[in-house]
């Protein structure tokens, strides 16, 4: 389907009961700064909520000649194009998940991952910036957390701000449940917001 950024603002200005629809984001009116502010931070917010299908990616591991924080064995270079790291590919499905752990780089601005996987496969979602690839459920989730987000500066209605964002959760839940109906894998589809920590 067609869509574009606007149109997904444009679908959060509704969620509101906004009426003055925007052309772009790129205006001085309140809905256009308010949408430009929130949105990329929107995006990344929804995207690396679950492993949803169509941003998951995976990539074998860049070990690095660096020593490992204890107890693990070896790390490795954070997938650069990852939002998340989700998991590392496990031998089959019914094997348990294996353990990881990311810290920060000692020395750059990026991430390790640190594992005993000699030669892990990173699974991740990326940051999928094209919303035509988006599917319909997400998009709906995803119009439903950033109308979360500019509810304040353009209603001043906390509840509306707390609605909105309980339509967010509704919404996502039901977008990974459409994801993982394209797979035939038994895996765990709780969205990574609502796992108890």
């Amino acid at each position: 389907m067609q869509r574009s950024e606007v149109d997904i603002c444009n679908m959060a200005l509704a969620n509101l009961g906004q009426a003055n629809f925007i052309q772009n984001m790129k205006g001085t009116a309140l809905s256009q700064r308010a949408c430009a502010l929130r949105y990329v931070e929107v995006r990344r917010e929804a995207l690396s909520g679950a492993l949803w299908n169509f941003a998951s990616m995976w990539r074998e591991g860049d070990k690095q000649n660096i020593k490992a924080k204890p107890p693990w064995r070896n790390c490795f270079l954070y997938p650069p194009d990852a939002l998340k790291v989700f998991e590392i590919q496990r031998d089959d499905n019914s094997a348990p998940p294996v353990p990881f752990e990311v810290t920060a780089h000692p020395t750059t601005d990026g991430k390790l991952i640190h594992c005993d996987r000699e030669k892990p496969v990173f699974i991740y979602v990326k940051d999928i910036v094209n919303p035509t690839l988006y599917s319909d459920e997400f998009t709906t989730a995803m119009s439903w957390l950033l109308a979360s987000k500019i509810a304040m500066p353009l209603t001043k209605s906390l509840k509306l701000q707390q609605e909105a964002f309980k339509m967010w959760i509704a919404m996502s839940s039901q977008a990974m449940a459409a994801t993982a109906n394209e797979s035939s894998q038994d895996t765990d589809t709780t969205p990574s917001y609502q796992e108890v920590r």
